[in-house]
Formats: structure tokens, sequence, C-alpha cells
């Protein structure tokens, strides 16, 4: 997989070409979908959970409150994904996920063998389960990415970054389709709703006590 503008296919062996034809031609848009607790290789240090809520009422996360905030863990701390991808396009990667704090609310992800990237900021303690596109955090910046993947096998590898964080599934999309379309996100039943009293639209005769 290739990230970023660059028009040129990269393959698992890393040799980068000009797609024949180029990019957009075939108009075949797919979502491959990956559901996180049959990953091909799931690393010793994640455990399978259960939600009714989720896809196959099943999710993946660290074990024992694990955590790799600063570097990606070992291969005990990585669930690797291998999928087929039938024809060459661009697509967006995204996961639908958990994540009900600021501090269970990170990833770490590598396409392809590529360098691990975090992708963290993903709280919405609205939802149970929410559609999330991979993005790279760096600092207060999320920087998106768009991946050009040709037409063969190709692995995604996650590994965990904050405790508490959980996966339901991933979908492989191209860039014309949304995965929350095909399988909306899940609103919780009883969300925790704090808001702030001065912040308050004024509807009758009240004042904000400071």
């Amino acid at each position: 997989g290739l990230v970023g503008s660059e028009m040129c296919i990269r393959d698992r062996n890393k040799a980068c070409a000009l797609p024949e034809g180029g990019w957009g031609l075939i108009n075949n848009p797919t979502i491959y979908w990956l559901e996180s607790e049959t990953a091909t290789r799931l690393g010793t240090e994640w455990e399978i959970g259960a939600d009714d809520k989720a896809i196959g009422k099943q999710y993946i996360q660290s074990k024992m409150g694990a955590t790799a905030t600063d570097v990606p863990p070992g291969v005990n701390g990585r669930a690797t994904f291998e999928f087929n991808v039938t024809s060459d396009d661009e697509f967006n990667i995204w996961g639908k996920v958990q994540a009900w704090s600021a501090d269970a609310d990170a990833f770490w992800y590598s396409v392809d063998n590529e360098p691990f990237r975090k992708w963290d900021g993903l709280e919405d303690d609205i939802f149970q389960w929410k559609w999330n596109k991979f993005h790279f955090s760096e600092g207060s910046v999320n920087r998106p990415f768009t991946y050009f993947l040709s037409a063969g096998m190709h692995t995604i590898t996650m590994a965990y970054a904050e405790a508490g964080t959980k996966l339901d599934r991933l979908a492989i999309a191209s860039t014309s389709l949304f995965p929350a379309q095909t399988d909306p996100d899940v609103l919780r039943a009883n969300p925790v709703l704090d808001y702030e009293a001065e912040n308050a639209v004024l509807l009758g005769t009240a004042a904000a006590v400071t």
C-alpha cells in the first residue's frame, strides 16, 4: 500500500510503479470487511470480549490493561489481518471503535509492514460503536491518509496503545464508499452527557453562577 498523494502502486515487495491506465478508471467501488476476533494472527496480549451490539457479538482489546502509548508493543501486542484486493484502487481504511474517554482512545496501525502510526483522538462517549477513518496523530494534529492498493494480498497490523480502546471490525473502502452506510454506527443506550451550565442556551429566567 502507498500513503499520500504519490500516484503509484507499492506491492508487498515495496516495488513502486505507475498503475496501467491510471487510477480511478475501473468503476467498481468495493468494501472489504475484517472482523477483529478473526485476525490472521492475534497476539497473546489481546483478549476477545463479548458485546451484543458488535458485529459477530465480539471485539478485541488489550489484555489486563496493557498500554503502549510511546512506541508500539512487540509481536504479542499486535493483531495482523490479511486480505485480498481484487482491483487496483484508492482506499480509505476505517475501524469500528469503542472509545469512551481520552485515556482510552488510541491504537497503532501499520499497512503492508510500513512503520506504525499512532491513531489517537478516537474518543466519543455517545456511541457504543463508531466508525473512524485511519489517520496519523502527530502532536495535536491528525493527518488523514488514503491508500493506493494494488490487486493482490495485503496486511493491516493493529497494535494496542491505550487500554480500554476496543475494536469491533475494520473496513477497507473505496474512497467513494462509507462503511456506516452499510453497517451503521451504534448509539449507547444510556450515554453519559456532561454539559457545563454556563454554556446553556437561556430559555427562561436563569443565571450562571461562578
